[in-house]
């Protein structure tokens, strides 16, 4: 479900126009530290607003100039479960 959080832009969930976040848009700026920090803040903001399931731990965004992407790490725990649990995936733009 954070995977789909993140990827959700705002106004494509039926009836809820607020859930989402502006991290497909932020693909297309350039691949700098400071975006990387932008889509890091991003990231962890969507979670904390929309998701209260789970207790963040850690959001790592690698840069990735050659291959035009960001390496995203998340590292959370899910409430009532003292398990450490992590999600990795790449973002790219498309076009």
């Amino acid at each position: 479900s954070l995977r789909n959080l993140i990827f959700y832009n705002h106004y494509e969930v039926p009836f809820n126009p607020l859930i989402g976040s502006n991290v497909k848009r932020m693909l297309f700026e350039p691949i700098t530290p400071l975006t990387a920090n932008h889509l890091k803040r991003e990231i962890e903001d969507t979670i904390k607003n929309f998701e209260p399931r789970v207790t963040i731990r850690e959001v790592i965004v690698n840069t990735n100039p050659d291959l035009n992407s960001y390496d995203v790490s998340i590292y959370f725990f899910i409430n009532n479960n003292p398990a450490p649990v992590t999600v990795n995936f790449l973002l790219e733009r498309l076009r």
